[in-house]
């Protein structure tokens, strides 16, 4: 007879080698399932298509390290939750690095309320707190990495496995995080190549793009010639437009301590266009402030300068031409208007002590270049009123109701941008006030003249200056027989038209289209070389009856549209802009 086998009789190999693979068997399905469960890819949420009044104006916001809970310093859990769930209720919709750049390159559509999240550096908090949110909401971000965090492997950073499985999910995109230091020829790498080390590492999405770490390189250092098609930079609305620099687009950085509700009160402020021209009584110009330095009260917008305080108005940035007007108190302090470029190469800035007031064209490393001053009367602190009219290629400034110069001032370049105004503290108060604050479209007011205008003609045109923002000659005649020149004075019309601040809009009139054996097929792409190599600032297209009209519109204006918008020229349409509701908007010059 066998021994009889008591509770505590010792199990055999056999018994035991089963008994560990049945366990491991279960423990790794449970692992495999898991980790496919929490990694699948997530739909995106359904989407609103762009509707007429939709132009493709988009926000790109970011933010630093995300923690799971408070610590003070970075933004947690509970308020990225508020902030991301604000901007779903709010209307916005996810965009991504991918649709970004289809959209400057060919023209496609983002869809309606468009807005691109972002995250730098790469922290893992960052993607264990986030990723949840946005499996929840069916939204998608873009995580910009330290490409050295790659090549050195710390763990408070995502490694490049956990970066593949992000870019897998279908929420992720994955970009690169570049200091502006980092320039082509100096022996560190590009930011061209920064990028690549993400994408072509299999961790990335095939959009190359980067964020600027800081202001960002200017136009004309090696990082900005190698940057990649998509690069960002910080800016403090972080609004973009169809007619913005690819290289060069904002971002605004989201404050850890701003609610949901602050979030998308700065973003629609920041999309919002000037009061119309016309139709009623102008209504307060929207703006932003910096943190508590600005303020309002009552009707009054008040700046402490201690020792400086920002004010931004983002709706110069959405038209060509506008009218600014208030009333404005200086006590103990300087305030200056400007309007950078896109690149921070020149600014034209207006401003002073309300004593003295200057018009200044800037360059980096020249000194500041007076176009024009006024000297005015009242003791310190005396408010004074401002009219201020953008149009063209230059401005009509009055203050207190005479104007600074005799004539418009040619500022040499044209481009839209946000309107910043700073106060800078000079003595013990260090304050300004703004009272009436408007700001209005200002109609394009497009002239007819002659081929070879007549003194009469010119002398008439000069009485009207400051409310003319283009003259528009005959150039071309196009027509089933072809291209035909017209006669054109260039060189007097290109005096009028820096001593009066003018853009020079030829027109085209369009009678029919050219058959291939009697004009170039590509005519409207040519009509953009020419304009480039005359020195136009852009064209007025009159077609001649609504045959020519509806087919222009179908077949020819919008590929006319984009190679105007990209050669940075404007495009009238018998002298107004072409139609809204394009995601190509034509009539912006950078």
């Amino acid at each position: 007879m066998g021994r009889e086998r008591g509770p505590y009789a010792s199990r055999s190999f056999a018994t035991d080698r089963r008994s560990w693979a049945l366990l491991l068997l279960l423990v790794a399905a449970a692992w495999g399932g898991s980790h496919l469960w929490l990694h699948r890819p997530t739909p995106s949420a359904p989407r609103r298509i762009a509707g007429p009044a939709d132009d493709g104006r988009f926000v790109a916001l970011a933010w630093d390290r995300v923690v799971g809970a408070t610590d003070g310093r970075h933004v947690d859990a509970a308020r990225i939750r508020e902030q991301l769930q604000a901007l779903a209720d709010g209307g916005f919709q996810p965009v991504g690095l991918a649709e970004v750049a289809a959209f400057y390159r060919d023209g496609t559509a983002l869809p309606a309320s468009p807005v691109l999240v972002t995250f730098d550096e790469g922290y893992l908090s960052t993607y264990e707190t986030v990723d949840p949110l946005l499996h929840a909401m069916g939204w998608r971000a873009v995580m910009f990495v330290l490409p050295e965090r790659l090549e050195h492997p710390d763990v408070a950073f995502l490694y490049r496995d956990r970066l593949e499985r992000m870019a897998r999910s279908g929420r992720w995109e994955i970009a690169a995080n570049v200091e502006a230091k980092v320039v082509a020829g100096d022996g560190t790498a590009s930011a061209e190549a920064a990028a690549r080390a993400i994408a072509d590492g299999g961790a990335g999405t095939p959009v190359l793009a980067a964020a600027w770490r800081g202001r960002g390189p200017d136009r004309a250092t090696g990082a900005a010639r190698s940057s990649p098609p998509l690069c960002f930079v910080d800016d403090a609305l972080g609004a973009n437009a169809p007619w913005s620099d690819p290289r060069r687009l904002n971002r605004l950085r989201v404050d850890p301590g701003w609610s949901g509700k602050e979030v998308v009160t700065r973003i629609r402020e920041a999309l919002a266009p000037p009061a119309p021209a016309a139709g009623g009584v102008a209504r307060a110009a929207a703006w932003v402030g910096a943190s508590s330095a600005v303020r309002k009260d009552g009707d009054r917008i008040v700046l402490e300068a201690a020792p400086r305080a920002d004010l931004w108005l983002p709706a110069t940035g959405w038209v060509d031409e506008w009218v600014l007007e208030a009333e404005i108190r200086a006590e103990s302090c300087e305030f200056w208007l400007s309007q950078p470029s896109p690149f921070p190469e020149v600014e034209w800035r207006l401003g002073g002590n309300g004593a003295t007031v200057l018009l200044e064209r800037r360059s980096p490393g020249k000194p500041a270049d007076v176009a024009a001053r006024i000297d005015s009367r009242g003791s310190p602190g005396t408010p004074h009123r401002l009219r201020l009219i953008r149009r063209g290629p230059g401005v009509w400034i009055e203050w207190d109701g005479v104007p600074l110069a005799g004539r418009p001032v040619h500022l040499d370049a044209r481009w839209r941008g946000k309107l910043d105004l700073v106060a800078l503290k000079t003595g013990p108060r260090g304050r300004i006030v703004l009272s009436g604050l408007t700001l209005r479209e200002f109609p394009i007011r497009t002239r007819r003249v002659a081929g070879k205008p007549s003194l009469d003609e010119v002398q008439a045109l000069v009485r009207e200056a400051p409310q003319i923002g283009t003259i528009s000659p005959p150039w071309l005649r196009v027509s089933a027989r072809g291209i035909e020149d017209l006669l054109v004075d260039r060189d007097l019309l290109s005096l009028l038209s820096r001593r009066y601040a003018w853009d020079v809009l030829p027109r085209v009139d369009v009678a029919g289209l050219p058959r291939p054996e009697t004009g170039p097929a590509g005519w409207p792409a040519s009509l953009v070389a020419r304009a480039i190599r005359e020195g136009w600032s852009g064209i007025d297209l009159v077609p001649d009856g609504s045959d020519s009209r509806d087919r222009l519109g179908a077949e020819i204006l919008p590929a006319l549209e984009r190679d105007m918008r990209r050669a940075g020229l404007r495009l009238l349409v018998a002298g107004e802009p072409p139609a809204a509701g394009s995601a190509l908007i034509a009539g912006a010059k950078r």
